[in-house]
């Protein structure tokens, strides 16, 4: 390619340039028609033009959105959805009064993975999936509780969700009765 002279401008090449400013580009820089031709469609090909890229940018980026407008989780935006507060409360009843336990006398007998996720639970956490996962292990809970006394009766985990959005508080517990009871 020559070097402009002091009177002509550079060449300039940007992608929103049209093919035949391209063209005139190459047929400039190499003075060969053939390969002229070939430069125009590599740049082409290379580089489609803006509104393919506009279609390809919203086939990408519309069907979450869509999924989502429809009520359907699979495909859309929802992996938050169920955020919400938790707690946890823990009781024994030793000679028939119910006595709370406090939750971080039950974390040193617990594993490191678990007690990542329900000591927290004894105040007010956060989360989508340990909310699920506290839930399940509320029976273990209170067999863990039974162990722990030995004199308790009866052992209760129970569980509040408290939604962001404040539509619906829920509650669930476990209840076990201890062997060792007297």
């Amino acid at each position: 390619m020559q070097k402009p002279t002091l009177g002509e401008p550079a060449p300039r090449r940007f992608p929103s340039s049209p093919a035949w400013v391209d063209l005139a580009i190459a047929r400039r820089a190499t003075g060969d028609d053939q390969s002229a031709r070939s430069f125009a469609f590599a740049r082409w090909v290379l580089m489609p033009p803006r509104p393919v890229l506009v279609a390809l940018l919203a086939l990408a980026v519309l069907p979450p959105f869509v999924a989502q407008a429809r009520g359907s989780v699979i495909g859309s935006y929802t992996m938050f959805h169920s955020l919400s507060r938790y707690h946890v409360e823990l009781a024994v009843v030793v000679e028939g009064q119910e006595r709370r336990v406090e939750m971080r006398s039950v974390a040193p007998h617990l594993s490191p993975e678990a007690r990542t996720i329900v000591v927290p639970a004894g105040g007010r956490a956060v989360g989508a999936d340990q909310v699920e996962v506290v839930a399940a292990s509320l029976p273990d809970l209170a067999r863990l509780l039974c162990a722990l006394h030995p004199g308790a009766e009866r052992a209760r985990a129970g569980l509040s969700r408290d939604p962001f959005d404040a539509t619906r508080v829920s509650e669930s517990s476990a209840e076990v009765a201890c062997r060792n009871a007297r």
